[in-house]
């Protein structure tokens, strides 16, 4: 592998209305590795689409076996995670009015095979907004997809 593909590759978007088309500026030349990375948000967004719509099938295909998600209230596992959207979904109480997040900021940062993924943004359940909140998520290549390792979030600080 050559240097340049050693190298950091960053690719930040800002939205500040999520009304606008996204602009994105590539610091990366290589083609290969600007297609990772939209195979990478393609792999995200339909992630966390089925994330709010409970399917627990897609979510245990994306994450990895060691999936973590960390918060102000502790560690959750992906076996726990699963588990409480399962019970949720049988519940009627997961997202019933459905549920989409919005990136206010968003920032790829690829060294390779691991990929971190940082920003800020909201999401929006029936008419109400979310507060906004800062979110870091690591990625992991494996050779034929993208598997989310962990993720943190927690209040935005200003």
């Amino acid at each position: 592998m050559d240097s340049i593909n050693k190298a950091l590759h960053t690719d930040k978007i800002n939205r500040s209305d999520h009304n606008l088309p996204v602009t994105a500026a590539l610091i990366s030349k290589d083609r290969d590795q600007s297609m990772h990375q939209e195979d990478l948000q393609k792999v995200r967004e339909n992630w966390y689409s089925a994330f709010f719509a409970g399917d627990v099938e897609h979510l245990a295909r994306v994450q990895a076996d060691s999936f973590t998600v960390t918060t102000e209230r502790g560690v959750q596992s992906k076996k726990s995670q699963i588990d409480a959207i399962s019970s949720a979904k049988r519940n009627g109480s997961w997202f019933p009015q459905g549920g989409q997040k919005h990136d206010t900021e968003l920032t790829i940062q690829d060294s390779g095979s691991s990929t971190k993924v940082t920003g800020q943004g909201y999401t929006i359940s029936g008419q109400s907004q979310g507060p906004v909140v800062a979110f870091s998520e690591t990625w992991e290549w494996d050779g034929a997809a993208w598997r989310v390792v962990c993720l943190s979030y927690g209040a935005a600080r200003n």
